[in-house]
């Protein structure tokens, strides 16, 4: 929100948490922050469709976040922060940015950066964003994995049982 603040970009927040009285006085203090509240599917598709790039400023070491495939099915690109799992499925200026987690100035950069992008190579990340969610997160891609991994479990296990029966 200080990056925010600090370059004038417009930030929406959804959801909620521990830091919600900050979230609120952030939303009082700048007109450039809105915060939306907690928001069904719908909403949040609409919100996503509607703005330039998705944030996940996590600072949790999550695997694999849901935030970000969402993202990419509606083609929308994500900054994110270098934590976790966030940086295995951000391309590195191809379907978003990586930021240092907590590197405010790192951030500002960032945001500077993606406003002076063409519309051609923003356009570009669009697409690339889309792209990646077809290719590891359609659910015929899952299938084929889970059905593989299933097979491998189960010819290991019948190897095993060759082998302590003999």
């Amino acid at each position: 929100m200080s990056a925010a603040a600090a370059t004038g970009i417009r930030l929406k927040l959804a959801g909620t948490g521990p830091l919600l009285d900050t979230v609120m006085e952030y939303s009082r203090k700048y007109c450039n922050i809105e915060y939306e509240g907690i928001l069904n599917d719908e909403k949040l598709s609409k919100i996503i469709s509607n703005c330039y790039f998705v944030m996940v400023p996590s600072e949790w070491y999550e695997n694999n976040p849901m935030t970000i495939v969402e993202s990419y099915a509606l083609s929308k690109p994500v900054i994110g922060s270098q934590i976790g799992g966030i940086p295995e499925v951000i391309i590195q200026g191809k379907t978003g940015y990586l930021f240092e987690s907590r590197n405010i100035n790192n951030l500002i950069q960032l945001f500077q950066m993606t406003l002076n992008l063409s519309e051609e190579s923003y356009l570009q990340m669009c697409f690339a964003a889309r792209e990646f969610s077809e290719k590891y997160f359609s659910s015929k891609d899952h299938y084929g994995k889970l059905m593989q991994l299933y097979s491998q479990i189960i010819n290991n296990v019948k190897g095993n049982q060759f082998k302590n029966n003999k």
